[in-house]
């Protein structure tokens, strides 16, 4: 197998990608719901998305022309492990809108949809962390990674809620 490399501009821009296409699949899922509490669910997460793609877009606005060329070599084909596995998130527009938006099984599948995603997305910006230079904005993917926790969290609470899970704490 051939080692991958990758410029850190290159990575920067899939992670841009990686929030625009979170930010529309939130605001069509909140179309696509009747459920006032989903709804204004939905609609903060698409909110939030956007302002990871905010972050990302300032990161990478802030990278010197000889940051942006870096070469991060992959002799493991890490990043390929993780560019593989955010394959999904670029099907998350099909999925928001799709189904009967009276229907908690679609709603469900929406949810768990966006939660495969979300996992993906952290561990894409986990291996992605190791690669923004301190004083180029490190903290701030430090504060996505963590937000994009946080969505996992709200996400498998919601989840479980619909299904009537109750997790020991």
């Amino acid at each position: 197998m051939a080692i991958m490399s990758f410029c850190a501009e290159e990575i920067i821009d899939r992670a841009i990608e990686i929030e625009q296409t979170a930010k529309e699949f939130y605001r069509n899922a909140a179309i696509s719901t009747k459920n006032d509490t989903i709804h204004s669910f939905f609609e903060t997460l698409a909110v939030i998305e956007g302002e990871h793609e905010r972050t990302f877009r300032e990161i990478k606005m802030n990278l010197s022309e000889n940051e942006r060329q870096v070469e991060i070599n992959d002799p493991g084909n890490e990043m390929l492990f993780y560019l593989d596995g955010l394959k999904e998130i670029q099907a998350w527009e099909a999925r928001s809108g799709n189904g009967d938006e009276e229907n908690n099984e679609s709603t469900r599948e929406v949810i768990r949809t966006a939660l495969r995603a979300e996992k993906e997305t952290v561990r894409f910006y986990t291996f992605l962390y190791d690669y923004v230079p301190p004083a180029r904005g490190l903290d701030k993917v430090d504060a996505v990674i963590r937000e994009e926790r946080n969505h996992v969290a709200q996400l498998q609470n919601v989840l479980d809620r619909m299904e009537g899970i109750t997790r020991e704490r």
